[in-house]
């Protein structure tokens, strides 16, 4: 098993900074995310101490992926390249990714283990969804090298399923 410490958490409201890229699978298995990530880390100073990707799968064969970072306010003024996103509080899964395993392999047991509690994964009404779990978002520790075999935590956000 490559997913750790499954459980279910509230989050309050995240406000970031993040870099955007959109693409396909194929560009992202070529390394496209790690240089985001790399472009992203450029910016940052040391206060930072963890990374956020976030993916939303809101294209046929793709997605959106965010590579960001905490921010206690809103800047008046931010470059060109970066965003300000706004992550509202919510119930979310979450569970720790053992580097090293198949990231793959991880969300199916992801997946499955949000069924097998009788809840959902959530996604507005404002996007198609394109994977089981349309929207992702893995929280990375600054302290070490992000790469393929990196270890990080995953956040779902879930609704819980209607039952009988």
């Amino acid at each position: 098993m490559s997913l750790q410490s499954a459980r279910l958490e509230e989050h309050e409201d995240l406000f970031l900074i993040g870099l955007a890229w959109q693409g396909t699978f194929t560009e992202a298995r070529k390394g496209n995310i790690l240089n985001v990530i790399k472009k992203m880390r450029s910016f940052l100073g040391e206060e930072f101490t963890e990374l956020y990707g976030i993916s939303i799968h809101n294209i046929e064969e793709g997605f959106t992926h965010y590579s960001a970072v905490l921010a206690d306010h809103k800047p008046k003024t931010l470059p060109d390249e970066l965003e300000w996103l706004e992550i509202p509080a919510h119930t979310y899964f979450v569970g720790k990714h053992e580097g090293k395993t198949n990231v793959e392999a991880t969300y199916k047991e992801v997946a499955a283990e949000i069924k097998r509690r009788h809840y959902e994964p959530y996604m507005t009404a404002n996007f198609p969804v394109f994977d089981p779990l349309p929207f992702k978002m893995e929280v990375f520790d600054l302290k070490h090298d992000i790469n393929e075999e990196s270890e990080f935590e995953i956040r779902i956000p879930v609704i819980q399923t209607i039952t009988d």
